[in-house]
């Protein structure tokens, strides 16, 4: 099972998604996190079929797993940013397992709701004794995923933005050169994340 390894670089990558010692670009690692989210989804479907909880059809998860790849990369991770980053992300963070649960459907909207569905019971889900099918590291695995998108939307953003770095009043002063995802509150998101922007200076050519 491939995770999203957080070493290296910011914004997690599951391994192996490094070339050269250079990660792909924020878009890549976004679309390639999300698959991996949807074969751990198969996996603990699986688990939890196996303790007598039959969650959803698994085949409806695969059906998705093939949907997501027929998406526009962009799409995907935009659509993600526009439906989480105004109220999820700070719950992310928090390990807020109440408002995910119940707000599912909002931060994966415009996903295949079978995947949807499924990752939504698979936190509730219990056994025939009442124990929870979905351990303490399962979930654990489930919130680094989480993780990962938030911080690879950040690093996307900052990018997508242009920054740059330009002389005034005899100091060096990060800018931005491009509007893009203005109602991101990209400053805020960083700092409650802890994600570093770095500036440089851009090529005049």
């Amino acid at each position: 099972m491939a995770m999203p390894d957080s070493s290296g670089f910011q914004g997690d990558m599951p391994n192996g998604g490094e070339v050269g010692g250079v990660p792909p670009p924020p878009i890549e690692r976004f679309c390639i996190n999300m698959n991996s989210m949807g074969e751990l989804t198969s996996e603990l479907l699986q688990k939890a079929a196996n303790r007598g909880c039959q969650i959803v059809d698994p085949t409806l998860v695969v059906l998705g797993m093939a949907v997501l790849e027929s998406y526009d990369d962009t799409t995907l991770i935009t659509r993600f940013i526009e439906h989480s980053h105004a109220e999820c992300w700070d719950k992310i963070k928090a390990r807020n397992e109440i408002f995910f649960e119940n707000n599912i459907d909002s931060i994966f909207e415009g996903l295949p709701m079978g995947n949807v569905k499924a990752f939504e019971k698979l936190f509730k889900a219990q056994d025939t004794e009442g124990n929870n099918i979905i351990d303490r590291e399962d979930r654990e695995d489930i919130w680094s995923y989480m993780d990962s998108f938030v911080n690879i939307c950040l690093d996307y953003i900052h990018h997508e933005r242009w920054p740059d770095v330009i002389e005034k009043d005899g100091n060096r002063t990060p800018i931005y050169r491009r509007k893009y995802m203005d109602e991101v509150d990209l400053r805020r998101h960083c700092n409650n994340w802890d994600y570093k922007r770095e500036f440089w200076p851009r090529s005049s050519s």
